[in-house]
Parts: structure tokens; C-alpha cells; sequence
């Protein structure tokens, strides 16, 4: 928000000032109402406003790898979106060379936690209830039986809950996060953590394996990899992929090899089914120095 000044009689001249506690927005559409306060897509930075000035909610994570993947000349593109049910803000834009917005960097602003999606050349995006009489016949839905996340004579769709829907040339418009495809086709999504210290930058450690528990449905099979770098801003050296297999309330020991001063784990679904990390144990020992 700017205020406008006039100086001068004859000849009058225009300034513009910021207001205090105002943010510039990267673009129209670039802001979204949530309930924990407004985030906007600001001029180099992510912030949400609480009515009492603005506050960064990206530094230090992922604001300098966003703005240096927008695109230059369709940066007016982005936008903001709410996804309710997951309690998250979605900031969509154009990567490099693209016209319309292929990647999402995704904001819980419950955990506070940061994540990117791809998308499918999306327009923009909007919340609303879905009207059960589209969803609810069976020749209308474009996924294979195994493929559906919800459970039996539940309602996925409730009118009673806001969704997500992104627009886009093909398909016009589709749902997120209701089915473990996109418009039908497979993808593979993956959860990925580098440069742990471990509390101790400075001390090689060996990584003999690790214990996963997964809430997710029985036989749900998941890749772990486990590696090791001795300077964050290095390659990752992964050690070769092992099948996790999801087993009700049990913990499964990943056996594996990785050493460095800092960790790395990454866990790729092999599956179009959902499930969430609850807990991770890591077996590992100091080495010393080098």
C-alpha cells in the first residue's frame, strides 16, 4: 500500500511512499486470506500479515531457490492459493521458460513446513465446494480401483469442506489431493532431507541404518535411500535404494550405508497411495574428523 504526495505550486510533482507494515505484491493475485493471517507473494520474500505488520515465513528455507526459479518475463503470472484441508498455502508460478505456472512451493501453516509441487501448466487456482452430483457416479471417475484413497461409503467430496481446484488448458479444471493420480496417471512424489549435522558439523558420522514407522495402509512400499556430503552445498552420495514396506504399527529396519558430516535421507513413494512419516530412528556413529 503506497500513500501519494504532492510538492510543489506551478509544476506539481508525484511521490509515492510505502506505508509502514505494507508489502508490495510480486503480482495481481499474488495474496490469500487464511486462517492464521494474510501470506503474500511479496517482492522477494514470502510473508504473512497478522494485522501487525508483516513477517517472513521463507527466509533461511526457500526463498532465495523461489526467486531464483521464477520466471523473469511471466513472473506476473503467479498466484496464491488455500488448500483447507491440508492446511496449506500454495505459491504457484512459472519456472524458467515457462508461460503458465508449473511448480508450486507449498507452505503448512500448521507445522510450518515448506515442500515444492509440480504442476500441469495450472492458470490459477481457487477453493469452493464441489457439487456431489459430479463426483458421485461411477463412469465419472478416471482412476483405477486401486488407486482411490478414500475408504468405503465415505464422502471425499463433502460439500461440508472447501477443496482446492486448479484450472488449466487440459484438463479445464481438477480437483487436488483426492486421488493418488493427476487426472488419472500415475506420478512419483518423494519427502527429502539434506544436510543434517546431527548437532555436530564438524565430525564425520557413519549412518548404519535407519527405523521407519509409516501411517499408511498395509503393503504400502516406499523407497529409502540414506546419504552422506561433507559440505552442504556438495553433491549427496546415496547409497543404493531400499523397498520399505508398511506394516500396521510396526517399525521395519532399513539397513544401509552412508558416512559424511552431514546426513541425507529420502523416501520416494512407489505407490499411488497416501501415508505420513511418524517417526524415524537413525543408527549411526562418530568417526572424528576426517
Amino acid at each position: 500500500m503506497y500513500a501519494m504526495s504532492l510538492t510543489g505550486t506551478n509544476d506539481p510533482v508525484f511521490r509515492f511512499q510505502r506505508l509502514p507494515g505494507s508489502v508490495g505484491l510480486l503480482s495481481r493475485g499474488c495474496v490469500v486470506n487464511t486462517e492464521v493471517g494474510h501470506v503474500v507473494l511479496a517482492y522477494g520474500d514470502v510473508v504473512i500479515h497478522q494485522g501487525q505488520g508483516p513477517r517472513s515465513i521463507i527466509n533461511g528455507r526457500l526463498r532465495s531457490w523461489l526467486f531464483r526459479t521464477i520466471d523473469t518475463t511471466n513472473r506476473k503470472r503467479a498466484f496464491l492459493v488455500a488448500n483447507p484441508p491440508a492446511k496449506e498455502v500454495w505459491v504457484c508460478f512459472p519456472d524458467l521458460g515457462a508461460t503458465s505456472c508449473t511448480l508450486a512451493a507449498v507452505w503448512n501453516w500448521v507445522d510450518d513446513t515448506w515442500s515444492i509441487r509440480n504442476l500441469n501448466n495450472v492458470n490459477y487456482g481457487a477453493t469452493g465446494q464441489l457439487a456431489a452430483t459430479a463426483t458421485t457416479k461411477w463412469s465419472d471417475q478416471n482412476y483405477a480401483w486401486q488407486d482411490a484413497t478414500q475408504a468405503w461409503d465415505e464422502d471425499e467430496l463433502t460439500p461440508a469442506q472447501e477443496r482446492l481446484l486448479l484450472a488449466s488448458r487440459t484438463p479445464l479444471i481438477t480437483a487436488a489431493d483426492v486421488t493418488g493420480t493427476i487426472n488419472g496417471a500415475s506420478y512419483t512424489s518423494y519427502v527429502e532431507r539434506t544436510g543434517l549435522s546431527l548437532g555436530d558439523p564438524s565430525t564425520v558420522k557413519l549412518c548404519r541404518g535407519i527405523r521407519l514407522r509409516a501411517d499408511a495402509a498395509r503393503g504400502t512400499k516406499i523407497q529409502v535411500e540414506i546419504g552422506g556430503h561433507n559440505n552442504p552445498e556438495q553433491p549427496v552420495n546415496w547409497s543404493s535404494p531400499v523397498v520399505y514396506t508398511a506394516q500396521s504399527g510396526q517399525y521395519n529396519q532399513i539397513d544401509a550405508f552412508a558416512s559424511g558430516r552431514f546426513l541425507a535421507f529420502r523416501l520416494t513413494s512407489l505407490d499411488n497411495q497416501p501415508w505420513r512419516l511418524t517417526s524415524m530412528d537413525v543408527d549411526f556413529v562418530l568417526q572424528g574428523g576426517y
